[in-house]
This record gives C-alpha cells, structure tokens and sequence, in this order.
C-alpha cells in the first residue's frame, strides 16, 4: 500500500468516526421540521383551544373537625358547589379512635372514602362531585354513624 493511499484511508476513518460522535453526542434539540405548514397549523389549532378553554375555576377549601370525645363532625352541615373541593379534616378527639370522612349520595352510594384519620391529625382531602344535590357524609367505622357521626352535604352547581 503506497503512502497517499493509506493518507486517504485514515482520513476517510477518521471523517467516519467523527460524524458518528457527532451524531452520537449530538444536541438533543429536534431537527427543523421539513413540513412547516403542517406545524404550524398544529400549533394555530392549540393556540386557539387554548384560548378558547375556560379558565380553571379556584378549588375552595372547607374545614371539618372532629373534636372532644364526641362522635360528632364539626360543623355538621356543609356546602360545597360542584366541581373540586378541598376538605381540611381535623381529628382532634379526646377519645383516641380514628374516623373517617365518607360522603354518600341519596341511593346510598359511596362516592367518596377518606382513609382512616388517626387521632390528633388531620388530612388534605380533595373531593370532586359533578352532580348538584343532597349528599350525607358519614364515618364508615363500625358503630360510629349509629352513634351519630354524621351530616348533610348540599352540592349546587358552579
């Protein structure tokens, strides 16, 4: 093998092994698109969906404590609209028995669990119901809604 052919087979290896490292370690930016109409369009189309969607309406935040040994939930009766509602629920009894905040619909149904609240904490409870009306929440722990732990939830539309 003469000299300038091997000239060229090591440029030609290392011109190979450069675009495979630069390929290789390559920004991880997209390459430009070659249908710019096609973006664009997209990008009209969720621009104006965007704009177009309602904004999120603001979640409100209700308390609701148990407190003493009582098997009461404090207050009793509670409003909330439709939509998401975030429940700060307390469990401050004196009694030493975890609750729980479930809410029912009128057939009886649950549509919302709490887990267990053990005594002198609390929990963040997001609850999110779509249909306006009457509602009862209620502890689900034996004997606890036979000894009155309950209330009346009223649900109207936003």
């Amino acid at each position: 093998m003469d000299a300038s052919h091997m000239l060229k087979s090591t440029l030609l290896i290392a011109g190979l092994a450069s675009a495979v490292l630069t390929i290789a370690c390559g920004s991880s930016a997209p390459a430009a698109s070659s249908t710019p109409a096609a973006t664009s369009a997209a990008t009209t189309a969720a621009t104006a969906a965007a704009t177009s969607a309602p904004a999120a309406a603001a979640v409100s935040v209700t308390a609701v404590e148990i407190t003493d040994a009582k098997y009461e939930y404090n207050p009793s009766t509670l409003t909330f609209k439709t939509g998401d509602t975030q429940v700060k629920f307390e469990n401050k009894t004196g009694n030493q028995r975890p609750h729980t905040f479930t809410i029912k619909n009128a057939a009886g149904t649950e549509v919302f669990r709490s887990d267990r609240i053990q005594p002198g904490t609390s929990a963040d409870l997001k609850i999110s119901l779509a249909e306006a009306g009457t509602y009862k929440f209620v502890c689900v722990i034996q004997g606890h809604e036979d000894k009155g732990q309950t209330g009346t939830l009223t649900v109207t539309k936003s």
